[in-house]
């Protein structure tokens, strides 16, 4: 069982599962229906993103990291980036003949911001690390491709209300990557690695989280107080959401043994799914 759990987090199922139940989620918000073919090229496509990010930070630093996914990626860099050139092919074939022409617009919109953030991330001087916030770029496009898939597929209509819950689920993406920058301080450091909690120090780090999950929260509130429409079940979701991310970054102790921070910050992104149940 352990070993299952230790490929389940290596091959980024979680993140995977997570995206899924995400998609759900707002495809259920904006009231439209989803198709299996979609769900399953965003499947592919998040593990090809992953482990594509994972085979080329290995080679980076030609294995030589504190991170396992590095090195294993390193290691067996070969066998995967086939695998991942497959999983690519196998997702423009699926959408070619599956997908809308709108929604394989979308997508190749969401591929260029993608590569954009894969070449910039890949800019090492100092200034341009100060310039370039990867946290941000993350967490844009991650919620860009959950929320703008639906809102293609409605012939691009979207209530009022909708933006705000879409507003608060986009920064809890952003309190889960910045509490991945705020417990990985001290390996970015001795990897010279870039992120935020590098360039504002952890205590800079750890007064943005809360700021972000504030704005969640408000904005969550707003659609509440504004707009009447009483989703219980979808604003509870989004509340648990808030409120686990929270209890994460309040009893970091707990969190930063075995890297338990990210197995419950990612966990979290699977209440989504709740809603459609």
């Amino acid at each position: 069982m352990k070993r299952f759990f230790y490929y389940y987090r290596l091959f980024s199922i979680d993140i995977i599962a997570g995206a899924l139940a995400s998609c759900l989620f707002a495809f259920k918000i904006i009231d439209v229906q989803v198709s299996v073919p979609l769900l399953f090229v965003l499947a592919i496509s998040v593990f090809s993103i992953y482990s594509l990010d994972h085979v080329i930070d290995g080679i980076r630093k030609e294995g030589m990291s504190d991170t396992g996914s590095h090195r294993y990626f390193f290691l067996h860099r070969k066998v995967l980036l086939i695998i991942v050139i497959f999983t690519i092919l196998s997702g423009l074939g699926i959408s070619f003949f599956y997908l809308s022409l709108d929604i394989i617009k979308f997508g190749i919109f969401a591929a260029t911001l993608l590569s954009a953030y894969f070449l910039f991330n890949q800019i090492r001087t100092a200034v341009w690390k100060k310039l370039f916030i990867k946290e941000f770029w993350i967490a844009s496009i991650y919620t860009l491709v959950i929320w703008g898939l639906p809102f293609v597929e409605s012939n691009y209509s979207i209530a009022y209300s909708s933006v705000f819950l879409a507003i608060s689920f986009g920064f809890l993406v952003l309190g889960n990557v910045l509490i991945y920058s705020y417990f990985g301080f001290f390996s970015d450091r001795s990897e010279h690695e870039k992120s935020i909690a590098i360039q504002f120090g952890r205590r800079g780090c750890r007064i943005l989280i809360f700021l972000v999950l504030g704005i969640s929260f408000s904005a969550l509130l707003t659609e509440i107080l504004v707009f009447h429409h009483y989703r219980i079940l979808d604003y509870s979701i989004l509340f648990l959401m808030n409120f686990g991310l929270l209890f994460i970054i309040n009893f970091e102790e707990k969190f930063e043994r075995d890297n338990l921070y990210g197995v419950y910050a990612d966990a979290l992104f699977l209440l989504p799914v709740l809603s459609v149940l």
